[in-house]
C-alpha cells in the first residue's frame, strides 16, 4: 500500500494579521491582564466575539470562515500570553 503524503493547508496570513489587528483593537491584552478570572475568562469571550463580527461584517455574506478565526484567536492570545510573561521577567 502506498504512503499518502499529507501537506498542511497553507495559513491565510492576511486573515491572520487582520485576527491580530482586531484584537489588539478590541482589547486582548487588557482582558489577559485582569486578575479575576471570572472576569477575564468574560472579556476574553467578548473580544472574540467583537473581532468575529468585525471580520464577518468587513467580508460580508460569504464568510465561511469562523472556525479559522477561532483557531487564529487562539494562537495570537496564546502568542500575547507568553509574551506578557517574558516581558515581566
Amino acid at each position: 500500500k502506498e504512503k499518502v503524503i499529507f501537506t498542511p493547508p497553507s495559513p491565510d496570513m492576511e486573515l491572520f494579521e487582520k485576527v491580530k489587528s482586531l484584537s489588539s483593537q478590541h482589547g486582548l491584552k487588557e482582558a489577559l491582564s485582569t486578575k479575576n478570572k471570572i472576569e477575564r475568562y468574560g472579556l476574553i469571550d467578548k473580544c472574540e466575539e467583537l473581532v468575529l463580527e468585525a471580520i464577518k461584517t468587513e467580508i460580508g455574506e460569504g464568510f465561511d470562515k469562523a472556525s479559522l478565526v477561532g483557531s487564529y484567536f487562539s494562537d495570537i492570545k496564546r502568542e500575547q500570553m507568553r509574551n506578557d510573561v517574558l516581558d515581566k521577567k
